[in-house]
């Protein structure tokens, strides 16, 4: 777990693989739902945000067509991220 001095949230940092075994294996429902919040990138991370946990996670490993700043406003995309690919 790290965070990075420029993050203004408390996250913990993983790449997509630890996300999946770390949520997506325990909630196989978010296969089928978009249940992630996408809550914007920053500094090559994409910020995602699942049952009150925060991520982020290296932006070239989920590969999004459309990204915008880090926010905190709560207007975030739902998202769904799968073993082997990402839907917005």
């Amino acid at each position: 777990m790290s965070k990075k001095a420029s993050s203004p949230l408390k996250v913990k940092e993983v790449n997509r693989y630890e996300f999946v075994e770390s949520e997506i294996l325990s909630h196989p429902e978010d296969e089928k739902e978009f249940n992630h919040l996408y809550m914007g990138s920053l500094d090559g991370f994409d910020y995602v945000s699942v049952r009150s946990n925060q991520y982020r996670i290296p932006s070239d490993q989920l590969e999004l067509e459309k990204t915008f700043p880090l926010t905190q406003d709560g207007k975030w995309v739902r998202m769904r991220i799968h073993f082997s690919h990402v839907k917005i």
